[in-house]
């Protein structure tokens, strides 16, 4: 299935972050085929590069190590990953990684990855992070969501106001 190359993709969803990546021989098993579980890491790297695009922490200046967790901080907890396989990916091709925020809830929320070969969806990979600390879902903080929707001014809602969505998985068991 090939779908365009461009900033929107995928009914209408943009994605502002878009990367090329080399599949290693490290990736790959004897057929030369990308093993599956490497695709959850292509999706780490992508998230990893749109937090540093959004000017997240630790990107946004080294937190101290010594100093204690900020309850009012993101501590991000992965509730699920899923992929959804289309095509493989081979040693040495060039992929491209194109990420984004694609719902913000209350305390959660969902990234998308895309691995594409010449315009060619290979894998989407869709990652739900939960906000938590001591064991306790609590809200994104504010300044997260200023940030996803600087990069993203098409998550906010008509009125300007971040939508606060619900869905499964929204608060850890």
């Amino acid at each position: 299935m090939t779908e365009p190359v461009s900033g929107t993709l995928h009914g209408g969803a943009t994605y502002p972050l878009s990367f090329p990546l080399r599949v290693r021989w490290t990736e790959v098993d004897p057929q030369g085929v990308v093993f599956n579980g490497h695709y959850l890491m292509y999706a780490d790297l992508c998230t990893t590069e749109y937090f540093r695009a959004a000017g997240l922490a630790p990107w946004g200046g080294l937190p101290d190590p010594a100093a204690p967790h900020d309850p009012q901080g993101l501590d991000q907890y992965v509730v699920r990953a899923t992929a959804e396989y289309r095509a493989s990916a081979r040693f040495d091709d060039l992929l491209t990684l194109r990420g984004r925020v694609s719902r913000l809830g209350n305390s959660s929320f969902v990234f998308e990855c895309r691995v594409e070969r010449d315009g060619e969806l290979l894998c989407t990979v869709e990652v739900v992070s939960v906000n938590a600390h001591a064991g306790r879902s609590r809200p994104l903080p504010a300044s997260f969501r200023a940030a996803v929707l600087a990069l993203q001014p098409d998550l906010a809602a008509p009125d300007g106001s971040a939508p606060a969505l619900s869905f499964q998985g929204d608060s850890p068991a």
